[in-house]
């Protein structure tokens, strides 16, 4: 094993192996890969659709982090999956595959961030993803269009998208009912408009029917790359920072710890940390980055003083659990063991069935289609009385919420149905013999936010996550208003002729907001997007990167993964963090010729 690289990249998850593989292309410089966990190719829930749940809350695939109690979700310890393996969370999450509107992106620039604007970044949006066109009978049988436009859609990248939802019977009429309760059709959300109710494309494979994600698209075709490093089952301490003489810090390694020993994995050339939201703070705040009052607290000397670790935010969700007719098939008919065979023959042999497929059927909303003008206007009033302006960027950030609220055409409010019970408290349960549909409710731009750092001066020792879940009560409100669009149109026809009740939320809780409020304080769970603890902006603006992605006050340190987004995505993230990869690549290409 060779102790000196030209790149040493921390973490081998969704943006590090991606960015990993590009990087190597050049066969002049050598890449190491530092991952916690393993290369993993021989665990079927990672690769088949249907059983994605079941690798969660492996030890062996995910950290198995949790959060704080969390003071405004009723003091819940709340699960956080997070993807230890090469691919990290790419192979745990649930396979939808989205971007947010133009408007997200844009806002990028201006938060201070040059380059990063929609038509900037939407050629690294087509290089990370392979579109599989629909045949003419699929695009008939979910009315959506059978090629997207090679604009707005790559067509060769690693990562293979595709609409694969042949069983789920109930599909078409879930979003015929969302059109009828105000989510009009959009037939390419992946335009710079995400507004809408839609069949979305998931990152499975067409051909084989498996996970796409980024073990098998970036990493399996270079697994024998010789100037490609990987060191699994090995965890990155910390960062080695040295100082120059005008007073900044070049990172010239990283110390690691495998099996038992500790040793300095050299850097020539960059360090690049990409750990996620939750571990790349955690590995900059032990490598003497942050603020004085976490790193006092554990002894270690600070470098660098960066808000590193604050302005987490994460999409929250509640569900509205349906009781649909049993003539229906649900995930739930799989706990019969002979279906479940069937099921499995069905897979092996033909790569059909329900384990082939994921979950698709979308609605985005704005807020104007959730309250009436006048309620727009009073949640705009209050959003600019509680949300908070202690730094520049946050306020610059109120004044885009408070634009977006007001625009019909920018997406607050997820929509998504499941046809399976899901929850994630333990004492909450279905009956059994039942067939359910779990419809969430997202929240897209939650004004609450959170914190991450270490807890000790033992690297091994997980960070404190505070998710800081429903902080904000207007997080709460907007919850509140979409689990009334849900609820109208699990009332509406056609999905209505399906359902013999709604089991949760209670009519109880539906009798009244205080109610329903407290139900979402009982029943939040996160979508697993968390953004932000490394924020992408000005150093004044209480940023930790710069526009290249460049920790401040280094030479040759950068972060490359979710944590770098300043501002939460009105989509899920994965597409995005793909492309933060990619065009880090770039990035560091250009700087090292």
């Amino acid at each position: 094993m060779a102790d000196t690289f030209d790149y040493v990249v921390a973490g081998g998850g969704t943006a590090g192996i991606a960015l990993a593989a590009r990087l190597s292309e050049d066969p002049n410089v050598t890449v190491g890969v530092i991952e916690a966990g393993e290369y993993v190719t021989d665990m079927h829930a990672l690769l088949i659709p249907g059983m994605q749940t079941m690798s969660h809350g492996n030890p062996r695939v995910d950290w198995n982090l949790v959060n704080v109690p969390q003071k405004c979700a009723n003091n819940r310890v709340i699960p956080q999956v997070r993807g230890k393996l090469i691919g990290g969370s790419s192979a745990l999450n649930y396979m939808a595959w989205g971007r947010p509107s133009k408007e997200d992106y844009d806002a990028l620039v201006e938060l201070g961030n040059p380059g990063w604007g929609w038509s900037e970044f939407l050629p690294y949006l087509l290089k990370v993803e392979g579109t599989a066109e629909l045949t003419q009978e699929a695009a008939s049988q979910f009315g959506a269009p059978k090629t997207l436009p090679e604009s707005l859609h790559g067509r060769s990248g690693p990562v293979k998208k595709s609409i694969i939802h042949q069983w789920n019977q109930l599909h078409m009429p879930f979003l015929d009912s969302l059109v009828k309760a105000g989510v009009p059709r959009n037939d390419d959300t992946g335009s710079g408009n995400n507004v809408g109710s839609f069949t979305g494309y998931s990152n499975i494979d067409q051909a084989s029917k498996t996970r796409s994600y980024a073990a098998t698209a970036y990493y399996a075709p270079i697994v024998d790359r010789k100037n490609l490093t990987v060191l699994t089952e090995t965890r990155a301490l910390r960062v080695i920072l040295e100082p120059a003489s005008d007073g900044e810090f070049v990172a010239t390694g990283v110390e690691i710890l495998k099996d038992g020993k500790k040793s300095i994995v050299k850097a020539k050339k960059e360090v690049i940390i990409s750990g996620g939201t939750y571990m790349s703070p955690a590995i900059l705040e032990h490598s003497g980055v942050g603020l004085s009052s976490v790193l006092g607290k554990h002894g270690i000397k600070q470098l660098i003083d960066l808000p590193v670790g604050e302005n987490l935010q994460d999409h929250p969700w509640v569900g509205v659990q349906t009781e649909v007719d049993t003539k229906y098939d649900t995930i739930e008919v799989l706990q019969d063991q002979a279906r479940l065979g069937q099921e499995i023959q069905l897979y092996q042999e033909k790569q059909e069935g329900l384990l082939s497929v994921g979950f698709a059927a979308f609605g985005f909303a704005p807020l104007t289609t959730v309250m009436t003008p006048e309620e727009v206007k009073g949640f705009v009033q209050k959003l600019d009385q509680t949300f908070p302006t202690n730094t520049n960027a946050l306020k610059k950030e109120k004044e885009l919420l408070k634009q977006w609220s007001l625009n019909q055409q920018h997406a607050h409010i997820e929509l998504l149905q499941l046809p399976l019970f899901l929850s994630f408290k333990p004492e909450f349960k279905a009956q059994p013999g039942k067939h359910y549909h779990c419809n969430m409710v997202g929240l897209l731009h939650p004004l609450s936010r959170g914190s991450v750092h270490i807890s000790s001066s033992d690297p091994l020792v997980n960070p404190d996550i505070d998710t800081g879940y429903l902080t904000n009560p207007l997080d709460v409100e907007v919850l509140i208003a979409g689990v009334k669009l849900m609820v109208k149109a699990a009332k509406t026809a056609p999905y209505s002729d399906a359902i013999t009740g709604i089991y949760d939320p209670p009519q109880e809780a539906l009798s009244s907001d205080e109610k329903l409020a407290e139900w979402v304080r009982d029943k939040v769970e996160p979508f697993n997007h968390p953004i932000g603890t490394v924020p992408m902006l000005p150093k004044a603006d209480g940023g930790v990167v710069d526009s290249k992605l460049k920790v401040y006050g280094t030479k040759n340190l950068r972060v490359a993964d979710a944590s770098v987004i300043p501002l939460q995505l009105s989509a899920h993230i994965q597409h995005t963090v793909y492309a933060i990869a990619e065009k880090a690549a770039d990035l560091i290409k250009a700087e090292n010729k």
